[in-house]
């Protein structure tokens, strides 16, 4: 969160901080970012918290406020049908000290952890995926209902995610999805903050890519995943230049085997797919997206493993080379063990025939044994490791 008391001080001025408009009254500067100022605010007649977004720096942009409007309907109605999605409390346009008026977006206020946090604060390494199919299901869920209402995100994070306690119930919520969800401008936007730049696309930094859209949010979602699976963050620079670079290396993508995640060749693939350089060749929308990894995650000839933490790629090579020869020690046991079933067998009989000369004495064995099979990765996750607390 941007908390820079020169910009505090400007948003302050032209927010009407601490002052009351319509039934929402603005309390507490929290961030400035993508242009807009977001508010820790309280609604007057309810008496709830809220949080309130003013777009202080694109709502003078010609059809600006229309456009806000008319998202602001759908992204309320997908409220209503989606729990996954934060209430929207009010949203419209409040006039400043200036005379000029600010799109403004007021929702709920989520009590709750951010997968950012849980992700910080995580100490065992990665995950499984299928962990992850289950955690992030309501995620996809979300961004595919926003993909199908010609919306997108496009600023989509592990600080997008709460797994928030609402009305006695923990669910998982998709928020920042208002006023940032307008693509009409003609360059690239929102601009991301240092923090956000580690979830970039390369249509984030470089408009030739094009616009930042759906396949803008497949590409940061596939990113927070692989974070997800293997324990560190996928794009490992921190300086903006380098960030782009590492985006756009056509040559080696952030994906989970480049990350140290062993998996099978068609969820590599989803994955590789999803996290293409040029936008027209992702998947065009958050559900395809997981529609495809969820039908690779049920090659169940090909389990998702996951190297250790704290393995250095030498050590993880050498750990997939040895799950390797297990399993194939494994089955050559198996096949052994029936192989000397039979030929113990064999033997007697050939030894009675030639030590006795009579006719073939009957040999009695039950079948033969064959090893175990290697367990499979959990199919479910327990609610209670989602271990929610207050932010």
């Amino acid at each position: 969160l941007d908390r820079s008391s020169a910009a505090s001080d400007v948003y302050k001025r032209q927010t009407l901080d601490g002052d009351a408009f319509g039934h929402v009254r603005l309390e507490t500067l929290l961030a400035v970012r993508r242009g807009e100022a977001v508010y820790r605010g309280t609604h007057v007649d309810a008496g709830t918290p809220v949080l309130v977004r003013l777009a202080v720096e694109r709502s003078s942009a010609p059809g600006f406020l229309e456009r806000h409007a008319a998202q602001s309907k759908k992204l309320a109605a997908l409220a209503e049908r989606i729990p996954h999605f934060p209430r929207i409390v009010a949203s419209g346009a409040a006039r400043g000290p200036n005379g000029t008026s600010t799109a403004f977006f007021v929702t709920e206020a989520l009590e709750g952890r951010t997968l950012r946090r849980q992700l910080d604060e995580r100490s065992g390494g990665g995950a499984s995926l299928a962990e992850a199919l289950v955690i992030f299901s309501p995620v996809a869920t979300a961004l595919a209902a926003l993909h199908a209402e010609g919306l997108a995100h496009r600023s989509f994070s592990p600080d997008s995610v709460v797994f928030a306690e609402s009305a006695g119930r923990s669910l998982t919520k998709v928020t920042d999805t208002s006023i940032a969800c307008d693509d009409s401008l003609p360059t690239p936007d929102p601009q991301l903050s240092p923090v956000e730049l580690k979830y970039a696309a390369p249509e984030h930094f470089k408009k030739s890519y094009g616009t930042p859209g759906k396949a803008t949010d497949v590409f940061t979602f596939a990113l927070t995943l692989v974070e997800f699976l293997a324990g560190e963050p996928a794009l490992k620079s921190s300086d903006p230049t380098d960030l782009y670079l590492e985006t756009t290396n056509l040559q080696k993508r952030p994906s989970p085997r480049a990350r140290g995640v062993s998996s099978s060749d068609a969820i590599e693939s989803v994955f590789l797919r999803a996290l293409a350089v040029d936008p027209k060749n992702r998947f065009p929308d958050a559900g395809a997206f997981w529609q495809a990894l969820t039908t690779a995650s049920e090659n169940r000839e090909s389990p998702v493993t996951l190297a250790p933490k704290a393995a250095t790629p030498a050590e993880a090579a050498e750990e997939r080379r040895r799950a390797r020869r297990s399993k194939t020690l494994q089955r050559t046991l198996g096949f052994g063990l029936v192989a000397a079933t039979f030929l113990a067998g064999m033997g007697g009989t050939l030894y009675v025939r030639s030590h006795r000369g009579s006719g073939p004495t009957p040999v009695s064995s039950g079948p033969p044994s064959a090893s175990a099979p290697l367990p499979l990765p959990s199919q479910t996750t327990s609610a209670s490791s989602l271990s929610l607390i207050h932010i």
